[in-house]
């Protein structure tokens, strides 16, 4: 099913590492330690060494847009309003997860990511939706929903450019119209202890009790 999974969303980067993992050689450890303890495997990571506990705490005290914003705003609460705004209950679980991957490996500047550096995002989402996601969501998974939670994240976005940031010398961002003025109000810019509890709420809404 991992593979599969793979497979949708194109992650030649996971499928290279799953091969890895059984044909070898494995690549040595690089291990971060996180929040709760456990000893990260940036290389070759496994689901038992992701926790929510961690995502959550990571995300919410990573400041979006580099840390540029007016007020603090975190990737936590991002992920809690793009999933906020998704239709179905399956596109609202990939939404709050889109960015579960930066908890581990950071915010990079989009125009900083390498082709690379989008291959492991991906790797790493695949791997964290592996783990929360039923066998029947996981089946039901198509690139419809990554599309629809794309245009959600990219919704999201054109609000918080208009909220976070200061009034910019040279306009930059013309992707999308006009902010939503019930997008704008989701924003709330919380702080980093109420990101995280609020996230991990919304989590255990959708996928049931923390694990």
């Amino acid at each position: 099913m991992f593979l599969t999974l793979c497979f949708l969303r194109g992650s030649h980067l996971g499928m290279s590492i799953f091969k890895h993992s059984i044909d070898g050689p494995v690549p040595k450890p690089a291990c971060m330690q996180t929040y709760t303890g456990i000893s990260f495997d940036l290389f070759l990571p496994s689901r038992n060494q992701v926790d929510i506990i961690d995502i959550a705490h990571g995300l919410s005290r990573i400041c979006r847009f580099g840390g540029h914003t007016v007020n603090f705003y975190s990737v936590a609460e991002h992920s809690i309003h793009v999933a906020a705004i998704a239709s179905t209950r399956l596109e609202a679980k990939v939404a709050l997860m889109h960015d579960a991957h930066e908890a581990y490996l950071g915010d990079t500047i989009t125009p900083l990511k390498t082709d690379r550096h989008r291959e492991l995002e991906k790797w790493y989402d695949d791997m964290i939706l592996y783990k929360y996601l039923t066998s029947g969501e996981l089946k039901l998974l198509r690139f419809s929903i990554f599309d629809s939670v794309k245009a959600l994240d990219i919704r999201m976005l054109t609000a918080e450019v208009e909220k976070c940031l200061s009034k910019p010398l040279c306009p930059w961002w013309s992707k999308v119209g006009q902010p939503r003025p019930s997008d704008l109000e989701l924003i709330q810019e919380w702080d980093p202890p109420t990101a995280k509890k609020n996230f991990l709420i919304m989590f255990n809404d959708l996928f049931g009790a923390a694990k």
